[in-house]
């Protein structure tokens, strides 16, 4: 009973850390495609208090406690794959210090929001500091990670998305993988009659009543049914030749 009872506690308290990540997904899907790039600021220090909040969650005392009082014998499989789950988001999250996170959560919202403009502007090198920094706090992470597990830093953050893969292995699946994916790639392009036009940045879209005209830095302008925006709300507000007043406030 005291088994099958801390693990209800266990589950409650790990509902509540599901419901902090899928906030934190939220946040970060709104920041890539329809926040207004002028809230940048304030979306870092949400996204960074979640962020330690929810590790904080993971890292409390009462977890190792109550998976203490778990017999797994008593449990469904299901239950017992759950347990493992546990064991190892809490082994990673133990791993670290809130102070990391912060840093870590900071420094990846900042190169996010610089590579948008980066990519809009086709001026990469904005990135380079940015990217620089996510890296040496990620390196951080990996060495402090390598140390306590005892493994190679890549396997360390390897381990977090896909338990017990290892570096060493990666190249085997690639080269099996690689070869593949290229065929299937290119037999749905022939099958659905797909054109995709790579290093062709669009400079503007101007709408007419039956057609949209799409002009290119390095093509001539062309006539299309429709188009679709996969694009940053600030970006598609400047490619709009002609925006209303209602695309000018909704996404600038």
């Amino acid at each position: 009973m005291e088994s099958l009872e801390a693990y209800r506690k266990l589950e409650k308290k790990f509902k509540r850390i599901s419901t902090l990540s899928d906030a934190l997904a939220l946040l970060s899907w709104d920041s890539q495609t329809i926040m207004p790039s002028g809230a940048s600021e304030v979306r870092a220090e949400q996204l960074a208090t979640l962020s330690v909040l929810r590790h904080e969650e993971i890292t409390s005392n009462l977890i190792p406690d109550l998976l203490a009082k778990i017999d797994s014998e008593v449990l469904t499989d299901w239950q017992r794959a759950n347990v493992r789950e546990i064991e190892r988001v809490y082994k990673n999250a133990t791993a670290l210090s809130p102070e990391i996170i912060d840093a870590h959560s900071r420094a990846r919202h900042n190169c996010e929001s610089v590579w948008r403009i980066a990519r809009r502007d086709n001026r990469f090198d904005l990135v380079v500091d940015p990217l620089g920094e996510l890296l040496e706090i990620t390196k951080e992470i990996a060495a402090v990670k390598a140390s306590k597990f005892n493994m190679q830093p890549y396997d360390a953050l390897l381990d977090e998305y896909e338990p017990g893969a290892k570096a060493e292995n990666l190249d085997t699946i690639f080269t099996y993988l690689e070869p593949k994916l290229i065929q299937l790639l290119e037999n749905v392009l022939e099958q659905k009659q797909v054109d995709i036009r790579v290093n062709t940045p669009v400079a503007s879209v101007a709408r007419h009543a039956t057609s949209v005209v799409v002009k290119t830095y390095c093509s001539e302008p062309q006539t299309f049914d429709e188009v679709v925006f996969a694009t940053h709300s600030d970006d598609t507000l400047a490619l709009l030749s002609d925006p209303s007043e209602i695309e000018q406030r909704n996404l600038g």
